[in-house]
């Protein structure tokens, strides 16, 4: 009976962890290998049952101490392992809510770069951020924040007010499409954009260089798999599709 306890103790504490582990995955855009996965769902699992024993001991201990009852204070289960938490429906409730609460944090730290700025105080990994090059520029173009990036001259950045356009060159080089990011993908699938508005350029085939007609897109925009395309320029937002009636 007592290993049929303990069994179904560890499969509860495994189940939140798997929960804060999805969300915190969900919620960050983080891709990791079945290894990494593994150390995360160990480290929420731990997490999750430590974050609930803290939240039951402090009020314990302070009842305890205000009307000086010692045996409240020794009611309390003792700093172990997971044999030491009681698995009832309400403990399961707030299990649950500290599930889901430790995963969301975790995610709102992982998108502040908190882990990744308190490492670079320990040792400089010379890491800016801990998203991809790609992934920055989708999300500060679409959100009107390119000056976080922008590192022209400080009139040219004040010019641009964070508005920029993607110029995409498909790898056919039969069309080049032009237009603001009004959707773009998470981390996890980046290859797709919906350009909106959206301009087809056509460049003169004797100098690349030279754009020699705008046609503005009928409709609403473009849909473009990134992945076909062979560069992409930034551009400010004042430019020729930009201009078209």
């Amino acid at each position: 009976m007592d290993k049929f306890a303990e069994a179904f103790k560890a499969t509860i504490a495994v189940f939140h962890g798997i929960i804060a582990t999805w969300l915190f995955l969900e919620f960050s855009d983080t891709k990791v290998t079945e290894f990494y996965f593994v150390i995360l769902l160990v480290f929420f699992t731990v997490a999750n049952i430590y974050v609930w024993r803290l939240l039951i001991a402090v009020p314990r201990r302070l009842y305890a101490k205000t009307v000086n009852e010692g045996s409240a204070a020794a009611a309390l289960p003792a700093a172990g392992g997971l044999a030491a938490t009681f698995y009832r429906p309400g403990e399961i409730i707030g299990l649950t809510v500290v599930a889901f609460a430790v995963g969301l944090c975790a995610a709102y730290l992982q998108n502040k770069q908190v882990v990744l700025r308190t490492a670079n105080l320990v040792i400089d990994w010379q890491r800016s951020d801990a998203r991809s090059p790609f992934y920055l520029m989708l999300t500060h173009v679409s959100t009107h924040t390119m000056q976080m990036l922008d590192a022209r001259t400080p009139d040219a950045v004040a010019a641009a007010k964070g508005s920029a356009y993607l110029r995409v060159f498909m790898k056919d080089m039969k069309y080049v499409y032009e237009g603001y990011p009004g959707w773009v993908p998470g981390r996890l699938d980046p290859q797709e954009v919906i350009l909106t508005p959206a301009c087809r350029l056509l460049y003169d085939p004797n100098d690349a260089t030279k754009i020699v007609a705008v046609q503005p897109i009928e409709g609403p925009g473009a849909y473009l798999n990134l992945s076909l395309a062979a560069s992409i320029e930034i551009i400010d937002a004042q430019n020729a599709c930009r201009k078209q009636p």
